[in-house]
């Protein structure tokens, strides 16, 4: 189903099949950035890889022993939603604590505004031009790199969620290489 299409049961797979004359297999965009990664990207050195990937939310693709593992029906292997705290903060998908609340992009400007809220004289205002709804994904990176305490701090906070995380990852699956993506991957604005 694909709400913002208005498809219901549409076999688009087959669809393509018929018209490209070639085997046509679909899956989302974490899981085919992963598959990608593992046949030429970063990944291609190595059997097992999880890829996550750091926007919005955290999405992740998983190959295990050259395949893609996608879970029953192709809707598991949402790392972002694997539980980092307990009654944590609440997530998108209405479950509190999860990895994606912590450690997305979304979560990174949440944890920068709340931080700015507390801390009136933080460089991070002046990077954001005052404007406390102009903080993006790469603020407090930008306000931890120029010397500010209250920035220093959102990115350690923000960098411990991660390892959480990525370590209860590394124990799940023991891939041989997990592979970071997106904009706050990058330190983009996201």
């Amino acid at each position: 189903m694909s709400g913002n299409l208005g498809w219901v049961n549409k076999p688009l797979a087959q669809d393509l099949s018929e018209r490209l004359g070639i085997p046509v297999t679909l899956t989302n965009d974490a899981n085919a950035a992963a598959y990608g990664e593992y046949a030429c990207g970063a990944g291609s050195d190595y059997k097992s890889v999880v890829l996550i990937t750091l926007g919005t939310g955290v999405g992740s693709g998983i190959v295990l022993n050259g395949k893609l593992f996608e879970g029953n029906e192709g809707a598991g292997a949402e790392l972002g939603h694997e539980v980092i705290r307990m009654d944590g903060e609440k997530c998108a998908c209405g479950r509190r604590g999860c990895f994606e609340a912590y450690a997305s992009a979304t979560a990174l400007i949440k944890q920068t505004m709340r931080a700015m809220e507390k801390d009136r004289q933080s460089m991070l205002w002046q990077l954001c031009g005052g404007d406390i709804n102009k903080v993006n994904g790469k603020t407090a990176f930008d306000g931890a790199q120029s010397g500010d305490r209250t920035a220093k701090r959102v990115v350690s906070n923000y960098l411990r969620y991660l390892s959480e995380g990525l370590a209860n990852i590394a124990n799940t699956f023991r891939p041989e290489a997990i592979l970071i993506g997106g904009g706050s991957a990058r330190r983009e604005r996201a």
